[in-house]
């Protein structure tokens, strides 16, 4: 049994790495652990270089390229850490007489990337000697560490106890986390909102291997989720399904303790993943490739599985560097909306700018600020939709105030829905009903009659008093979607002020 146990942890690792000795250490991996030929070994090698030089960030308009390091979050970028660290550890730094000497360190060390987990086998004053051992070798190859040593450590997200019955492990929540989950009013699908409480009860149950450590984390993880939006009776069911769990069978604990090797299928091929978004020009291209050289990809991957996988919406990287100069557009939109959804029938509809050329909307007397920095997407909203052909028209007013707790979007669509003749529904909305009964020659255009513009937005729980502010009718009411009240146009002085009937009524919102 060690006195202690110690974690280590390499100090910025990836802008630290050397790519010369990066380079040996892959070439050393290759040779040792694969059976690539050495033209194989080259071009990879070449390929990782050019990896590495090209890559670039954009900041201000300019574009910056990386003179030394691995860069953080690259694809390739794990991977090639990894090589890095047990190749420097193996040959540079545990080989050193000076570290080798220090043989209370041998024994029980586990590594994940540039973290190090570790029996240790002497005391705290050694754990330090030991340290400082290693980063005076280290300091020349830009590999210097930093760690704890004692009877309690945090490695990853455990937290790792030595007692005298053996190893107790629990979860560990690092001060710096800000413990917030995927809101529960975003748009994914509901098996995601399902999927994701549960996999993170999981990971408690999996890690804490005493079962009043793994009920407390799941406790403490379901205040964090409920704060993010979840239901507590959604959390329960997670909590129940993830408590159930065999976790003696999932970690194999039966075989590691009495030493049997896991059975695992090391005979199945491998998948090489091309990841693209949903693009059917460029789905084509590629699989013609991957077809017409079937026989070099087999040479070089062997029975490697090829799958292509496609994304419906880009990632927020994606999305920024095809807005960027670096990128080239390869093929047009087929959607007419700007947000490339398809089906949406906000675009062409919000139209603030539009309506606050005309002046500062006023109802009963009453100015509406709008909030132009508020879009088709922004949840929580009060919005303001006013008729284009009977604007100013006190015998005939055309708005209609309302408030959309999920996506100002998906309450766009049940509107537009009703503008069907067909099915003769627009008695359900008071837009298609106005439309209907007061310009039919314009039905046809749907929500094209109005201008959409939002008024604010707030949290869920406070938008109904927030929609009370305003006029509110949940009611389809013939032509007066507002019980008869007017919407009034007024121009503003100077842009701060509100002006009716040619009297200034102070600064807007005031």
């Amino acid at each position: 049994m060690p006195q202690n146990i110690a974690s280590l942890d390499v100090d910025a690792l990836y802008p630290s790495i050397r790519r010369d000795l990066l380079h040996l250490a892959v070439e050393d991996a290759l040779r040792s652990s694969s059976n690539h030929t050495d033209t194989e070994i080259s071009a990879i090698l070449e390929l990782i270089t050019i990896c590495l030089e090209n890559s670039t960030v954009q900041y201000r308009g300019s574009w910056f390229g990386s003179l030394d390091g691995v860069p953080t979050g690259g694809t390739n970028s794990g991977n090639l850490a990894n090589i890095y660290v047990k190749w420097i550890l193996e040959n540079r730094i545990l080989t050193d007489p000076t570290v080798a000497s220090y043989n209370m360190a041998k024994n029980g060390r586990k590594r994940f990337l540039d973290d190090i987990f570790q029996e240790w086998y002497g005391t705290d004053a050694e754990f330090e000697k030991y340290k400082e051992s290693i980063n005076k070798v280290g300091i020349e190859l830009g590999f210097t560490v930093k760690g704890d040593c004692g009877k309690t450590i945090e490695f990853l997200d455990v937290q790792v106890s030595l007692e005298p019955s053996g190893y107790k492990t629990r979860l560990y929540i690092k001060p710096t986390d800000a413990k917030r989950y995927l809101n529960r009013k975003s748009y994914h699908s509901k098996h995601t909102f399902r999927a994701t409480p549960f996999s993170q009860f999981r990971r408690a149950v999996l890690i804490s291997s005493d079962s009043v450590d793994r009920v407390d984390a799941i406790n403490y993880m379901a205040e964090k989720f409920i704060n993010s939006g979840y239901k507590p009776h959604e959390l329960l069911v997670a909590k129940m399904k993830a408590l159930s769990l065999d976790r003696r069978a999932i970690l194999n604990l039966d075989e590691i303790v009495n030493n049997v090797p896991s059975s695992t299928d090391n005979d199945k091929p491998a998948t090489l993943n091309f990841v693209i978004n949903q693009n059917p020009r460029v789905r084509h291209t590629l699989t013609t490739i991957i077809k017409d050289r079937r026989s070099d990809m087999g040479g070089l991957l062997g029975d490697a599985r090829v799958v292509i996988s496609e994304g419906s919406h880009g990632s927020a990287a994606q999305l920024l560097f095809a807005g960027g100069s670096f990128s080239e557009t390869v093929e047009e939109r087929s959607a007419s909306q700007k947000c490339w959804a398809g089906g949406c029938g906000a675009c062409g509809v919000v139209d603030t700018g539009s309506v606050l050329a005309r002046g500062i909307p006023t109802v009963s007397g009453r100015p509406v600020a709008l909030d132009g920095a508020l879009g088709c997407g922004s949840a929580g909203v009060v919005y303001l939709f006013v008729c284009k052909h009977c604007c100013g028209e006190r015998e005939a007013p055309g708005f209609c105030f309302g408030r959309a707790v999920d996506g100002l979007h998906e309450r766009v669509d049940g509107h537009r829905a009703h503008f069907g003749t067909g099915n003769f529904e627009y008695g359900k909305s008071a837009l298609a009903l106005h439309v209907f009964e007061g310009h039919p020659d314009h039905f046809s255009g749907g929500l094209e009659n109005f201008h959409l513009c939002m008024v604010g937005s707030t949290r869920p729980r406070d938008l109904e008093r927030a929609g009370d502010c305003f006029v509110w009718n949940a009611r389809a009411d013939a032509l007066a979607l507002n019980g008869g009240r007017p919407v009034e146009w007024v121009a503003a002085c100077r842009g701060t002020c509100v002006c009716v009937e040619g009297e200034c009524m102070g600064v807007v919102g005031g």
